[in-house]
C-alpha cells in the first residue's frame, strides 16, 4: 500500500461541502501519518495541535484526538451561548465556565485559546448585543483578565473578510490598524 503524504490526507480532509467537518478517527489517522511522515526530519519534535469548539473537547468524542495531540485548540464565544445567561455581563463567567471545562478535558495537555472575540456589529443573539462597547469590555473581561500574557491567545479577529457575515468581530475595520467604529 502506498503511502500517502499528509498534504494528500488534508486535501481529502477538506474535501467536506457539507461543512460537517472530520470526525476523530480521520483526524488521528491525519495526525498519525503527519508524526509518520516526519518523524526522522527537523520538525518531528514540533508539538501537533488540533482546534475544535469547547463543547466538542468536553463531550467525550474527542478524547482520542486529546490523546493523539500534544495540545488542543479551543474556539470560545460566549455572544452565541444562547439560553445560557449570554449577555455582556456574563460573558466573563460563560467563557471561564467553558475554558475551565476544556482545560479538565484536556488532561493535562496545553490549551490554547484558538479563537475568541466578540463582535462590534451586527444582529442580537439572545441576550448578546453586538457593539463597540461590548466588545471593548470582552476584551478587558476575557483578554487582559483571563489571557493575555497567560495563554497563547488568537483573537478573532483582526479584518473581516466576508462581508456576508452578520456579525462583524474585526478589530479594524480597515487596514490602517485604527479600532473599528460603527
Amino acid at each position: 500500500m502506498a503511502k500517502t503524504s499528509p498534504t494528500s490526507s488534508l486535501a481529502s480532509l477538506l474535501n467536506d461541502p457539507d461543512g460537517v467537518g472530520a470526525g476523530p478517527d480521520v483526524i488521528i489517522k491525519f495526525i498519525k501519518e503527519f508524526k509518520d511522515s516526519f518523524a526522522n526530519s527537523d520538525i518531528s519534535s514540533v508539538p501537533i495541535g488540533h482546534v475544535d469548539t469547547w463543547d466538542s473537547w468536553t463531550n467525550g468524542t474527542n478524547k482520542p484526538v486529546i490523546d493523539a495531540v500534544d495540545w488542543i485548540g479551543v474556539d470560545e464565544y460566549p455572544y452565541y451561548e444562547d439560553g445560557k445567561g449570554n449577555d455582556i455581563k456574563n460573558s466573563g463567567h460563560l467563557f471561564d465556565k467553558a475554558y475551565d471545562a476544556t482545560i479538565a478535558a484536556a488532561g493535562g495537555k496545553p490549551v490554547w485559546v484558538t479563537e475568541t472575540g466578540y463582535p462590534y456589529t451586527g444582529i442580537k443573539w439572545g441576550e448578546a448585543v453586538a457593539s463597540v462597547e461590548n466588545a471593548e469590555y470582552y476584551w478587558q473581561e476575557v483578554g487582559c483578565r483571563r489571557l493575555f500574557n497567560k495563554t497563547p491567545t488568537f483573537w478573532y479577529n483582526l479584518r473581516d473578510s466576508n462581508g456576508a457575515n452578520k456579525q462583524s468581530f474585526a478589530i479594524t475595520n480597515n487596514y490602517r490598524l485604527r479600532p473599528a467604529s460603527t
